[in-house]
């Protein structure tokens, strides 16, 4: 089983770390037939996204079978579905950002009822075929676009055309973590901790 963990550095972008906070995208391989499927045809591990905010990793946010959703990894860490392989990628960023991104997820949020998961969507993205279908969404595809939209990471590619592993290629994420998501928690104490050494040292 391959476990990495990787202590973060201070970003490129030069923000103060006093100001400086984070997005988390977490990549997981879930146990489904469609996941399965697809990461046989996409020849990479993990296939589902999703964002987070919190610093102690415990919410994130995407889209599933059932729409949009507000994830919980303790709830995912509970199920008799598990262990769930993952990797979690860090993105410092202004305040300025940060607030961006929440207000635009807390926009999906208020939308909620009106969103659905959009299957057929996948199939267009590994037919390379670009689309936007008003209220419909799968997991890559919201990710990549509320990072689009917030100037987080520039749109190298369609958000209709972003699939997991697209993540694992962009600069702009750095990898912190990789192995089972009950690590997870242990992780974000390793990272808060972190954060607080860098914060005394600019002082």
């Amino acid at each position: 089983r391959k476990v990495v963990c990787h202590t973060p550095s201070i970003s490129r972008r030069a923000i103060s770390p006093m100001k400086q906070r984070h997005i988390y995208v977490l990549l997981m391989r879930m146990p489904d037939a469609v996941s399965k499927a697809l990461s046989l045809w996409m020849r990479f591990h993990y296939t589902h996204v999703s964002i987070g905010l919190d610093e102690d990793l415990e919410h994130f946010y995407s889209f599933g079978y059932s729409g949009f959703r507000i994830e919980s990894v303790e709830r995912f860490n509970n199920s008799d579905k598990g262990p769930f392989p993952c990797a979690l990628y860090q993105i410092p960023v202004s305040e300025d950002t940060y607030d961006q991104v929440k207000q635009q997820l807390m926009t999906f949020v208020d939308r909620k009822e009106h969103l659905r998961f959009h299957l057929f969507g996948i199939a267009l993205a590994l037919f390379r075929i670009r689309h936007k279908f008003e209220g419909r969404y799968f997991c890559s595809q919201f990710v990549s676009e509320v990072l689009h939209e917030c100037e987080v990471m520039p749109q190298r590619k369609h958000s209709s055309l972003f699939m997991p592993r697209d993540f694992s290629k962009q600069k702009e994420l750095r990898l912190v973590f990789q192995g089972m998501l009950t690590s997870l928690p242990a992780i974000a104490i390793t990272l808060q901790e972190t954060a607080e050494i860098l914060s005394h040292l600019s002082l």
